[in-house]
């Protein structure tokens, strides 16, 4: 009875950390990619996956050319360091949030603190990454305009073009936070910012494709354009109130957001992670780097979390509006992606790192 109470306890204080305030969402979530960061450097490099000889770890104007010991003691302090910081405040943040629900003629300067506490982590954050990362800090300011050699610099633009679409809907309750802060009423503003992470990979891949004229990359291209008529549904719905939209339209929807996740999970097991076989994985033994249930969990597990919007609409209860809830908790879905997009980076740089070309081997001479 002891341990239930124990166990009752836990979970408690775990949704508690979880359902957090919108504008908070993207501060716990950034901690939790640091921590997931972290996790895949060990495990790729238990599993003897030379981290550098596929993603470039520094830039020439970094301090301190990188390596993969450096890159694994540097992420654990730097998570570690995070957690000291953003979990107290968190803790605080969610304490302020209750306190305010609760009394809603709180104390001005308390109202104050909660309003900024978001704003001050979220820049702590971002600062402490790029200034951490030369690399990163690189490619954030050259988003657009992708370099596709070496492979290794490539694959840091893909990684965090690909990781800010994960992001997407954080960074929109963000931004719906900073307009309300700054008493800017933009109309729109959200769904605006809703298709720039997949425009940049849009325009990453047409770049691509003009200077290779791969047409992988414009099939890559269509996965992200699969995303603007879902925004643009919403939009319809906004501007003319969801009354406008019948049954027929929110089928419709629903089917749009089923392409866009099938498209995108057939692409991940393909072509992302060069999965050409169920039994034997990949034509070439030699290429499989992982044991063969590795790879079975991690389709089935990406197919799980890709449809999880669906799962919501067919599982969960629905609110008094009609709407779905969750499964488990207020907001999941985004820590779900989260997960699940960690999940893809492991085997998105393994299979890098099993068909890595002479400019990878090369930079990994280099590096050491």
């Amino acid at each position: 009875m002891i341990i239930l109470e124990e166990e009752k306890e836990s979970i408690s204080l775990l949704r508690y950390l979880v359902n957090v305030p919108p504008a908070q969402l993207i501060n716990v979530l950034l901690l939790l990619a640091a921590f997931l960061w972290a996790w895949i450097v060990r495990f790729l490099l238990r599993h003897s996956i030379d981290i550098g000889a596929v993603v470039q770890l520094s830039h020439p104007w970094d301090q301190f050319a990188a390596n993969n010991a450096r890159l694994k003691t540097q992420s654990t302090r730097f998570t570690t360091y995070l957690a000291r910081v953003i979990l107290p405040l968190t803790l605080l943040t969610n304490i302020l949030h209750s306190y305010i629900e609760e009394n809603k003629d709180a104390n001005a300067l308390v109202v104050l603190m909660y309003t900024l506490l978001p704003l001050g982590q979220a820049a702590f954050l971002i600062l402490s990454i790029l200034k951490t990362c030369g690399v990163v800090r690189y490619c954030v300011k050259r988003c657009l305009v992708i370099e596709s050699s070496p492979r290794a610099l490539r694959n840091v633009y893909i990684l965090f073009s690909d990781t800010v679409t994960s992001f997407n809907k954080p960074i929109i309750d963000f931004a719906l936070y900073l307009t309300y802060l700054l008493g800017i009423q933009i109309t729109h503003f959200d769904l605006f910012l809703a298709v720039i992470p997949p425009l940049i990979r849009l325009c990453q891949c047409l770049k691509e494709y003009k200077t290779t004229k791969e047409f992988t990359l414009l099939a890559n291209a269509l996965k992200y354009s699969c995303h603007l008529p879902v925004v643009l549904c919403l939009w319809y719905s906004r501007v003319y109130g969801d009354d406008s939209l019948t049954i027929r339209d929110y089928n419709i929807l629903k089917v749009m957001m089923f392409i866009q996740s099938t498209y995108s999970y057939i692409w991940d097991v393909r072509k992302d992670w060069t999965i050409t076989s169920i039994s034997s994985i990949r034509y070439q033994k030699s290429r499989v780097l992982f044991p063969k249930f590795y790879y079975h969990i991690a389709i089935v597990m990406d197919g799980i979390m890709r449809y999880w919007w669906l799962w919501i609409i067919i599982l969960a209860p629905y609110d008094v509006s009609g709407k779905p809830t969750a499964l488990f908790f207020e907001k999941e879905a985004q820590f779900i992606e989260l997960i699940r997009r960690a999940g893809w980076v492991v085997f998105k740089l393994e299979s890098e790192y099993s068909t890595r070309d002479s400019d990878a081997i090369n930079y990994q001479k280099e590096s050491r």
